[in-house]
C-alpha cells in the first residue's frame, strides 16, 4: 500500500510558507496576552512562561498556575490549521520554579490511497512539543531559567522526525524598567527520510516599562527584538505592545509586530483580558493584509 506522502508534503509546504519558517510550532506565540501586544513576551510574568521566558515567571507570587491556549491559523485562507497548548507551573519555595508544557500544531487530514488510487484511509499530520522548565531566582529582581524540550514532527506515517532542544532565559529589573534576554532552540536537527531541518536558533532581547498612575490605573509598555537563524531563512522580528490595566481586573491591549518576510508575518493587534476569582481570560485579534488577517487567540488560566 502506497501512502500519499506527496499530499502530506503539499500540506506541509503550505504550512511552511504560511509561517515563513521551518518549524512553526517553536516560534509562533499562542497565549493571547503576548499576541495582543505584538508578540512581546520576554519581560512578561505569566503562566505561559515555559513558552515565553521562564525566568520572567520566577517574578510571580503565585504558588500554582494552570493554563490553556488556543489559536487557529490562517483561518481566512483555509481550515484545519490550529495551535493548542497546556501549561502548568509550580513555585517550590522562594527561589525554585518549575513548569510543564505541551504545545501542538494540527494540520488538515489527507487521504491514503493504494496503487490503484482508491482511498483506503486518512492521516493526520502535525507537530507537538513537550517541555520541562526550571527557573532560579537569583535575588529579588533577577532570575535565570532553562527549559528542556522534545519535538515530534509528523508529516506522514513514513516521514517523521524528532529533536531535543533547550531554551535559556534571563530576566531582571531596575526600578520600573524590566529587561530580559533569551537563546531559544539550542539542539539537534529534525532528520526526515530525505532531508534535515535545523531548528530556528533564536536570539532575543526585550524591555518593559510599567507606570502606576494610581491604585486603579496602570500602563505597561513592551519592546521585543529577535533574530532567527535557520537553514534556508534568517531574519529579524520586532514587536511593540501597550497594556492599560484597571484595578488589575480589566486589561486593554494593542501592539504591532514587524517581521522579515523570510521568517514571519507582520500585523497589528488588539486584545483584552479579565481577571476574576483567580481566573484570567484573555483574547487577541489581528489585523493584517496577509495570512494572519482576522486571526485570533484565546487563553484561560487559573492562578493560586
Amino acid at each position: 500500500m502506497i501512502r500519499t506522502i506527496i499530499v502530506g508534503s503539499i500540506f506541509t509546504f503550505i504550512s511552511i510558507n504560511i509561517f515563513a519558517q521551518s518549524v512553526s510550532v517553536l516560534s509562533v506565540p499562542v497565549d493571547a496576552r503576548s499576541v495582543a501586544m505584538g508578540n512581546t513576551y520576554l519581560t512578561s510574568s505569566q503562566s505561559n512562561g515555559i513558552y515565553s521566558n521562564m525566568a520572567a515567571y520566577a517574578m510571580e507570587d503565585n504558588k500554582l498556575e494552570i493554563g490553556y491556549n488556543y489559536r487557529p491559523w490562517a483561518s481566512d485562507l483555509t481550515d484545519g490549521y490550529s495551535f493548542n497548548s497546556f501549561t502548568a507551573a509550580y513555585s517550590a519555595g522562594f527561589k525554585h520554579y518549575f513548569s510543564l508544557g505541551y504545545k501542538s500544531f494540527a494540520e488538515p487530514d489527507f487521504d491514503i490511497s493504494d496503487n490503484n488510487g482508491n482511498v483506503t484511509g486518512s492521516y493526520s499530520p502535525g507537530d507537538y512539543t513537550l517541555g520541562l522548565g526550571y527557573a532560579y531566582k537569583l535575588n529579588d529582581v533577577s532570575a535565570v531559567s532553562v527549559t528542556l524540550n522534545y519535538l515530534n514532527s509528523d508529516l506522514s506515517e513514513e516521514n517523521s522526525a524528532t529533536a531535543f532542544f533547550a531554551d535559556l532565559g534571563f530576566k531582571s529589573k531596575f526600578k520600573q524598567l524590566n529587561y530580559g534576554v533569551m537563546v531559544r532552540n539550542l539542539g539537534s536537527k529534525l532528520s526526515y527520510e530525505n532531508s534535515e531541518i535545523a531548528l530556528p536558533l533564536t536570539f532575543a532581547a526585550g524591555v518593559g516599562y510599567e507606570k502606576v498612575f494610581s491604585e486603579n490605573h496602570s500602563l505597561t509598555g513592551q519592546l521585543d527584538a529577535a533574530y532567527l537563524n535557520g537553514d534556508d531563512e534568517s531574519g529579524q522580528t520586532v514587536g511593540v505592545g501597550l497594556e492599560y490595566s484597571y484595578k488589575t481586573l480589566v486589561d486593554i491591549r494593542t501592539g504591532y509586530h514587524s517581521s522579515n518576510e523570510e521568517v514571519g508575518l507582520s500585523f497589528y493587534s488588539l486584545g483584552c483580558g479579565v481577571k476574576l476569582a483567580g481566573f484570567h481570560l484573555d483574547f487577541a485579534y489581528l489585523m493584517a493584509d496577509n495570512a494572519l488577517k482576522n486571526n485570533y487567540s484565546f487563553s484561560i488560566a487559573w492562578k493560586m
